[in-house]
Parts: C-alpha cells; sequence; structure tokens
C-alpha cells in the first residue's frame, strides 16, 4: 500500500515537474555592445548616441521588457524628479519604459535588440562620466 502511494506521488510530481519545464523559455544572450550617452542641445538631458545592442537567441515567443535606466555611479546622483527612460528596439517595434509597461513581443529564434536610454534631470548635469544600467526581463 506505502508502495503505491509513493510511486503515484513520484508520478504526480514528474507531471508538475514536466509541466513547468514545459512553461520555461530557453534564450540566451550574445554579443553585448555597450553604449554611450552624451549630452545633447540641453545640459539636463542624456541620451544615446550609440545605443547598447546584443543578440539574443530564443527557443519560443516570449514577452521582453525593458526598465527605466538606474543611476550606477557619476559626477552627481540623479536628483529628485529626474526622468529615466529605457527604450528597447525589436526589429522596427519600438518601445518605451514610460508607455505601457515597455513590453514587446519577441518571436523564437535569433533577434537583434538595441537598447537606448534619456535621461533628463530638473537641473543640468555635472561634467564627467555617467554610468546607468537598464534591466531587460523575459517573460515566457
Amino acid at each position: 500500500m506505502f508502495f503505491r502511494l509513493l510511486v503515484t506521488s513520484a508520478g504526480a510530481l514528474m507531471s508538475i515537474l514536466a509541466s513547468s519545464l514545459a512553461t520555461q523559455a530557453q534564450v540566451s544572450f550574445q554579443g553585448l555592445t555597450p553604449g554611450t550617452l552624451e549630452v545633447g542641445s540641453s545640459l539636463s538631458i542624456l541620451t544615446s548616441v550609440t545605443p547598447a545592442t546584443l543578440r539574443v537567441q530564443s527557443g519560443t515567443t516570449v514577452n521582453i521588457s525593458v526598465s527605466p535606466p538606474q543611476f550606477v555611479s557619476g559626477a552627481s546622483p540623479d536628483p529628485a524628479n529626474t526622468a529615466r527612460i529605457g527604450i528597447l528596439k525589436v526589429g522596427t517595434v519600438e518601445v518605451r519604459s514610460n508607455v505601457g509597461g515597455g513590453s514587446v513581443l519577441l518571436p523564437s529564434g535569433q533577434n537583434d535588440l538595441v537598447v537606448d536610454m534619456e535621461i533628463q534631470r530638473p537641473g543640468n548635469f555635472q561634467p564627467g562620466t555617467y554610468s546607468y544600467s537598464i534591466l531587460l526581463t523575459i517573460i515566457p
């Protein structure tokens, strides 16, 4: 009796494990090229001169979202009321972190992503080197 319960429980566990594994997406990131930011005509706005690029290989269609940029280091930290916008381009589709959650459908196969950003401060940037990070999230 105990053996039947053990076999039944093991079968149910394997079934649950198999169904959860089937929902996972196999995604690999390759060839990251960092971007370059530059102050434009306004000293309070940093934009990408050279966006970051990377190649993504996915075994299935997934959603990918872009987060707002986060300040990592620089001559002065972002003050309150700084607007941070992450931009993601997949083919001809562009999404922004500040519009509709910044999510786009990523087709299966190999895709080239372009990651861009814009930082708008209420005052001017101090001269120096700034570093920001953007998080890309894959949702199967």
